[in-house]
């Protein structure tokens, strides 16, 4: 059986936060909608912090809009909308100096829209 919560907090308490508490404790961490709105440093920071959290043999998920955003148009000129776009290098520069990554892999939807960049953790626990 799977065991899901959701957690939802302000982005600058938790990346203040101390995670002793739940430290390597979530096999999955999925974060989206997030790291569209900072720019790559504050974006590695989130996605460091974020790591914290990943139990070992767990996986870490974030998004970001590509781009080649099909809509992109539309949402900047039509909804004043704009977000800190990454491509392809910049989504793998998230994961910078990481502990403990054994697999890395970046996916783009099939609407050219949203990348998922999946990071494996190694099953031993770090550190």
């Amino acid at each position: 059986m799977c065991k899901v919560s959701y957690y939802q907090d302000n982005v600058l308490k938790f990346a203040l936060r101390d995670p002793k508490n739940h430290r390597n404790s979530r096999d999955f961490v999925y974060a989206f909608g997030l790291l569209d709105y900072f720019p790559l440093k504050s974006a590695q920071r989130i996605v460091h912090d974020l790591w914290q959290y990943v139990a070992p043999g767990g996986t870490l998920v974030v998004t970001n809009a590509h781009p080649s955003n099909p809509t992109r148009l539309l949402m900047e000129y039509g909804g004043d909308w704009y977000l800190q776009y990454k491509d392809e290098e910049t989504m793998y520069a998230l994961a910078l100096g990481l502990e403990g990554v054994v697999a890395t892999t970046l996916q783009v939807d099939t609407y050219g829209i949203y990348q998922y960049l999946n990071l494996q953790k190694g099953a031993q626990p770090v550190g």
